[in-house]
């Protein structure tokens, strides 16, 4: 039987009012947490969302939120710049391992030399609102941490067969009321027909998804609502925060006309770049202009897909995707680099990190890996591989392990990295989420402990602020800092925090204080070459600061996005935090090499 469009469904139903047609429209929520780093920590310290924050990443702001927003501060300023901008800002620290220790805490003096971020309580936070998303769409696709397309078309269909309200025709009236959102282009309080219908009722039930996020977890969130993820994903970004767009097909050739193309998700960086130089064009409406014969001149495998950009036709399937990274890496940049003698204390903390993440896999997908891969970088690579010990055994093991692979490899190191793999499923349901991941249920030191008093910082690392503790500290700093496990697991980890597996390694760590200076002074006026993706360097210390903080952000951002991709010098991700297929101005698919564009990688990635 052939599908009616719209318009002879429409027709048909004349008479037979209660019965929607099949629609071939999609109903798309793309779904995007507001400053969600400072939200976390807004929520972790109890401080009103109406107090100028910003989480700080060593002397850089990674994530602002709007009341300091609204006082000029921006991203990647550096506290100092901050401080002045905003005099009242509330400067956290994100957590850290400080070296040798096997568990993240929020350090009040954290060293980049000492300590290595950890992105655990963002990871920890992004799980549990994932959760809450796929428990309202059939099909969920996680974009990054803290962003989601969900395809809700069946549950809409559902609610359409409700709708009572109809006009002569027989095409149901369409009522916009306010507390919906914005609805681009639409002037008056109704309109008619069954696709503006579909979208109305997808905005409804964005607020039913924002609202229980809020109720449950306590986070606000943006959501577009559309037919395409293009679209949807726009929408979130137009109104923020905590407000919703409808962005219906009839207004997207308008909505997109002025937008410059590198704002279109996909289209951002050099991939942006290529195609506006290629066709001489800077907006979608330049785009639109474009004759088709034209496009297909210059990208023969993609002219279709760009021709429906202006039109808002660009459809993508929403991938079903699981919340937890296909694979699991780590690593730290060693500054200044490190003989391999000094070496196993970061080895110790990489390896107990790599093992928390990995017990926390198991308990949602029941993998496990089967080797842990160690990698040294400096003026070569060396790469070792050895056997990942079993769940239930100690990680000073592993550390061990690790530690037996490398310690006769004699060289000096600027960084040090480590991944797992080969998973293989070790029984059980692994459409279960359980364990660990169900914080409801779970006993363990953070669950009492007070985090508030840690890490709200002042103008500088060596600033900080007192903030009063409800509890007494805890008896140690290992059942303060540990991260939240299952119970089985703690067992491993009050062993692994014991000096008794490390050698005793003196401090060499000069006062925090110090740092900015003896940081500035690793630069230099001489051409050089970047150990870590053979990128030749201006003899500029301004181009080496740029592109050492580079290396710092890609860290952050690949540990972040699972999809993203590892090789620092192959792939790049797209605008909206995907690794993607570009297409080169001869209109052949590849991938695009990481050269340039710094904070355009990156936009997105932190929260809007």
């Amino acid at each position: 039987m052939a599908t009616l469009t719209t318009a002879e469904a429409e027709k048909e139903n004349v008479g037979n009012k209660r019965k929607p047609p099949q629609l071939s429209t999609r109903a798309i929520l793309h779904i995007d947490l507001d400053c969600f780093y400072c939200q976390v920590e807004h929520h972790r310290l109890e401080i009103p969302y109406t107090t100028p924050l910003a989480v700080q990443q060593w002397f850089s702001l990674v994530a602002v939120n709007y009341p300091a927003r609204a006082a000029g501060v921006t991203r990647f300023m550096t506290i100092v710049d901050a401080k002045k901008q905003c005099p009242e800002i509330t400067f956290v620290h994100v957590a850290t391992y400080k070296e040798g220790d096997g568990y993240w805490a929020y350090h009040p003096k954290a060293d980049q030399r000492t300590h290595k971020v950890s992105l655990d309580p963002y990871r920890e936070a992004s799980a549990e609102i994932m959760g809450v998303f796929q428990r309202f769409a059939t099909s969920m696709q996680k974009a990054s941490v803290d962003e989601a397309y969900l395809d809700v078309t069946d549950n809409v269909a559902e609610m359409m067969l409700q709708h009572d309200e109809f006009d002569e025709d027989g095409l149901p009236i369409v009522r916009w009321t306010t507390d919906l959102g914005v609805a681009v282009g639409q002037t008056g309080d109704t309109s008619t027909g069954w696709e503006d219908l579909q979208l109305m009722l997808a905005a409804r039930y964005a607020q039913t998804v924002r609202k229980a996020l809020m109720d449950e977890l306590g986070y606000t969130c943006s959501a577009g609502v559309a037919h395409t993820k293009m679209l949807a994903k726009l929408g979130s970004g137009a109104n923020k925060p905590n407000q919703q767009t409808i962005l219906r097909q009839s207004e997207a050739v308008g909505f997109l006309a002025p937008m410059p193309l590198s704002k279109i998700p996909s289209f951002g960086g050099k991939h942006g770049q290529e195609i506006s130089q290629a066709l001489g064009i800077t907006t979608v409406a330049d785009l639109g202009a474009i004759p088709l014969a034209t496009l297909q001149r210059h990208f023969p495998n993609s002219y279709h897909e760009l021709s429906l950009v202006p039109l808002g036709k660009l459809s993508e399937s929403i991938l079903p995707s699981s919340t937890i990274a296909k694979s699991l890496g780590s690593n730290k940049s060693l500054r200044p680099p490190l003989p391999t003698a000094r070496l196993r204390p970061w080895l110790h903390t990489l390896t107990c990190e790599l093992y928390t993440r990995s017990h926390a896999r198991y308990a949602t997908t029941y993998e496990w890996p089967k080797f842990l891969g160690v990698t040294l970088g400096g003026d070569r690579t060396v790469t070792r591989r050895v056997d990942m010990v079993g769940r239930d055994v100690d990680v000073s093991k592993m550390s061990e392990r690790v530690w037996m692979s490398v310690k006769d490899v004699e060289g000096v190191w600027g960084s040090v990295g480590m991944s797992v793999g080969g998973l293989r499923n070790q029984g059980g349901d692994t459409g279960v989420m359980k364990g660990w991941l169900d914080r409801k249920d779970q006993t363990h030191p953070l669950a009492t402990r007070d985090t508030k008093a840690e890490s709200v910082t002042g103008e500088i690392a060596s600033s900080t602020v007192d903030v009063p503790q409800k509890m007494n500290p805890p008896a140690s700093t290992a059942e303060a800092s540990s991260p939240r496990l299952p119970t089985a697991f703690q067992s491993w980890l009050s062993n692994s925090t014991s000096t008794s597996t490390l050698s005793p390694i003196p401090s060499t760590s000069p006062p925090n204080t110090t740092a900015i200076a003896e940081d500035e002074a690793q630069l230099t006026t001489e051409a050089i070459t970047c150990t870590l993706c053979d990128t030749p360097i201006p003899p500029s210390p301004t181009a080496q600061r740029e592109h050492r903080d580079f290396h710092a952000a890609m860290d952050l951002h690949r540990e972040m996005n699972p999809a993203a991709p590892r090789n620092n010098k192959r792939t790049l991700p797209s605008s909206d935090g995907h690794q993607s297929t570009r297409m080169a101005s001869n209109g052949k698919k590849g991938v695009k090499k990481r050269k340039g564009e710094q904070q355009g990688l990156l936009d997105g990635f932190f929260g809007a």
